[in-house]
Parts: C-alpha cells; sequence; structure tokens
C-alpha cells in the first residue's frame, strides 16, 4: 500500500547537494524537500521584480516503497498566491526505444534475452514480421513488460528488430535487454543498444549551467487538479524529474509570503504537497 510517506521528493544538482539554487538537474540529491518557505526558490530583489526575472528549478519525485507501484500518477500546480510570481512546471517526454541487431546466417532455433532479471524466449521464424511478433509475445509475456512494440528490417547481411516501449511502459527510462543465450543455428551474432533514452520516468535531467537559462527538451505548461501532467506508473522505487518555472512579470512588487504549492496523486488513493 502507498501512503503519504512513501512519496519522497529531493532537490537534483547531485547526491551531496543541499542548495535549493543549484537543483538545476543532473542526479537525484539525498536532501528531501521540507514544506517550508523558500524550500525551491529564494526571494527575489526588487530590482529584478521591476525589470522582470524568470528561473527555474529541477526537483525529483521517488515512490520510496519498495514492493508497490502507484498507477495514474499525476502532478499539478495546487496553489499560487494572487498577484505573485507565477509558476510552470514541466517534464521532458520521451518513448525509449533500444534496437536488436542479429548479423550473420541464422538457420533456425531461438535465442534468450532479459529485462531486469527476467528472461524471455524468442523463437526464430523465416519470416521477418512473424520473428519481430516472436520477439514482442515473449517480452510482453514472460517479464514486467506489457507494451512493447517491434518493427524489423533486413538487408546486407543482417536483421534489425527496432523495439519501442509504449503502454504503460511509456516515458520511462528502461534497463537495456541483454543477450543471455544464443542458440540460433548458423553463424550469427547478437547485438543490443538504445537508440533514444526514454524519460521522464527513471531519467537524469542534463543540468543547466545558470537558473536562469531554460532546461532543453522541457516544454511547460499551466496545470490544475483538473488538468495536470500525466506520469502514469511509479513503480517501487521509481523517480522523475520534474522541471519548474517561475516568471516574475516586469513591474512586479513585493507580495507578502509569495510562493505556490505542488501536490502529486496517484492510486491507490494518495495526496502528497510540497510548498514553495
Amino acid at each position: 500500500m502507498i501512503n503519504g510517506s512513501a512519496i519522497v521528493f529531493t532537490l537534483s544538482g547531485g547526491t551531496a547537494n543541499a542548495d535549493p539554487n543549484l537543483s538545476l538537474g543532473g542526479d537525484p540529491s539525498a536532501q528531501p524537500i521540507i514544506g517550508v518557505t523558500n524550500n525551491m526558490f529564494e526571494d527575489i530583489s526588487q530590482e529584478l521584480a521591476t525589470s522582470g526575472y524568470t528561473d527555474y528549478r529541477c526537483f525529483y519525485v521517488f515512490n520510496n516503497n519498495s514492493l508497490d507501484s502507484m498507477f495514474g500518477t499525476v502532478v499539478y500546480v495546487k496553489s499560487q498566491i494572487d498577484l505573485g510570481a507565477s509558476v510552470q512546471i514541466g517534464v521532458s517526454k520521451e518513448t525509449d526505444a533500444q534496437k536488436i541487431t542479429v548479423s550473420g546466417t541464422v538457420s533456425g532455433g531461438s535465442f534468450t534475452i532479459a529485462y531486469e532479471g527476467e528472461n524471455a524466449v524468442v523463437n526464430y521464424h523465416g519470416d521477418l514480421a512473424t520473428w519481430a511478433n516472436n520477439i514482442i509475445t515473449a517480452l510482453n509475456a514472460s517479464t514486467g513488460l506489457s507494451g512493447v512494440e517491434v518493427n524489423s528490417s533486413g538487408g546486407g547481411g543482417s536483421v534489425v528488430f527496432n523495439l519501442l516501449f509504449q503502454g504503460d511502459d511509456d516515458n520511462r527510462n528502461h534497463s537495456l535487454l541483454t543477450v543471455v543465450s544464443n542458440d540460433l543455428g548458423g553463424e550469427n551474432t547478437i547485438a543490443v543498444s538504445k537508440t533514444v533514452e526514454g524519460s521522464p520516468i527513471n531519467s537524469i535531467p542534463a543540468g543547466i549551467d545558470f537558473s536562469t537559462i531554460a532546461p532543453s527538451g522541457v516544454t511547460f505548461v499551466d496545470t490544475s487538479s483538473i488538468a495536470p501532467i500525466v506520469l502514469g506508473t511509479l513503480k517501487a522505487l521509481d523517480g522523475v524529474p520534474i522541471w519548474i518555472k517561475r516568471t516574475t512579470p516586469e513591474g512586479a512588487g513585493a507580495v507578502l509570503g509569495d510562493g505556490f504549492t505542488l501536490a502529486i496523486s496517484g492510486s491507490p488513493t494518495l495526496h502528497s504537497d510540497i510548498m514553495s
């Protein structure tokens, strides 16, 4: 069962970072974010507010439960202070893609690949579409995966199977498949490589050098409880980097207690907040 204590918010900026001003992407920090004022952004000067100012931060959300998943996970801005700076959040969403290359001659047999320690036996077939379908069936039936899609191409003495991790497996950085054994007949080799790093779940975003530089590949949006960013399933010990964009409009004046609250929720019923 997922409860509020299982959801942990941390800074980014590396394992040892404890400074919110340096929470600018990169590896997660061991420093948790606690619900106090200025836990992500510092106050800005009146000079900066007068001219207008936009800055960014990155934090992580972890499902710290070692057994259970949180389904239908969403994140959104729950509240903001009227007349203060405006806040948007964003993630980089990419579908993880890998490829299996079989080079040489194949006369039959099978090969075994593994995903996070779970083996899947793929039987050879002379028809490439059927062989690709055998990969789909093996992975989705024998591992924790369920949304693998495969297309194939051949020529020049090799066959390439392009794998996309779709459905409930989408928007996640997946472990690289490994070849456990090659029991194909003939003279051949099998190689597996990553072609696209999936994100945001279990991804590590590139850091930004300054807080005023927009992170690459991130789309920032206005969110609410009825229009959140959908993260999907957070499995046991999964983590997600989330970017925050704070915009202080030109000519802004001082606003007492300016800040915002972020919320994350999912199923089993859970609601957890942080404030800044």
